[in-house]
């Protein structure tokens, strides 16, 4: 939580309940748990407040109401700086190491199924989207699956 105070904090000093790095946590973890609009938001974490105001010292115990998310992602922070500061803790968390995306797809071969089998011969790819080249392509016969 940390991480959320160097995000800017727009809004006016009158009338500020909750603090924008516990605002920002609520909402991401309601995110990581599937929640994609604020309503849907709002209600997961109503039905999580007494956890919420346990872990935050919450000092109304209260969530925030729809509303206050709804002006939270639309007015009080600025999507880019949200990202580079996220951006950050993710790169000083897992090392900052250049990772290589890799696409894997598999196919059955139509026509390749013989009778009595239950599976034809498989093609397996391995695809580099940054380079845009196949990396490899791996073909297993059902026989030699056993």
């Amino acid at each position: 939580m940390t991480q959320f105070e160097a995000v800017n904090d727009q809004r006016k000093a009158q009338g500020i309940r909750y603090k924008l790095p516990c605002l920002l946590a609520m909402i991401l973890l309601a995110k990581l748990a599937g929640e994609t609009k604020p309503s849907s938001i709002a209600d997961w974490l109503k039905l999580r407040k007494e956890q919420f105001v346990t872990l935050f010292n919450l000092k109304h115990a209260q969530v925030p109401s729809l509303n206050t998310i709804r002006r939270t992602l639309s007015e009080t922070i600025i999507a880019q700086e949200l990202q580079k500061v996220v951006g950050h803790y993710l790169h000083d968390r897992y090392g900052g190491d250049a990772s290589e995306q890799m696409v894997l797809d598999g196919k059955t071969m139509r026509g390749t199924i013989v009778k009595g089998e239950k599976t034809g011969v498989h093609l397996l790819s391995a695809y580099l989207p940054e380079g845009g080249v196949a990396k490899t392509n791996l073909k297993s016969h059902p026989k030699r699956m056993k």
